[in-house]
């Protein structure tokens, strides 16, 4: 019985040494700086230098009569959103805030409506 066990437990290690995998070497740390020390306990609100109710960044210049971008509508839905602590929720938000510029009337009868998921505004019946 002894000799079984020996010859299972030698036969078994050999299996297990042959089957072992090499090590895969770590790659070398990439040089990373660090960031700046903070000087305060308190981190400061990204709009702390911006004036309650105005958008921190410019707006992108575009002619009275055109309809903004998808880009431009995204960007001022998230600063909207940052800096106010709050979802926007309709086009004249945004323009009244100041993260829009003044968009063309509506045709009669139809307004505006925002879509923010696809960063889009869409004229619709009233």
């Amino acid at each position: 019985m002894t000799r079984k066990f020996l010859a299972c437990t030698c036969a078994f290690a050999a299996f297990a040494a042959a089957c072992r995998k090499e090590p895969i070497p770590e790659p070398p740390p990439a040089s990373v700086t660090a960031p700046p020390p903070r000087t305060g306990s308190q981190p400061q609100p990204p709009n702390s230098s911006a004036a309650e109710g105005q958008p921190s960044a410019p707006i992108p210049q575009r002619s009275e009569n055109e309809m903004p971008g998808r880009d431009e509508i995204y960007n001022a839905t998230r600063r909207y959103a940052m800096e106010q602590r709050k979802n926007v929720m309709t086009v004249e938000d945004l323009v009244s805030k100041g993260y829009l510029k003044p968009l063309p009337p509506p045709p009669p009868g139809k307004r505006y409506l925002l879509n923010q998921r696809g960063a889009s505004i869409s004229i619709v019946d009233r």
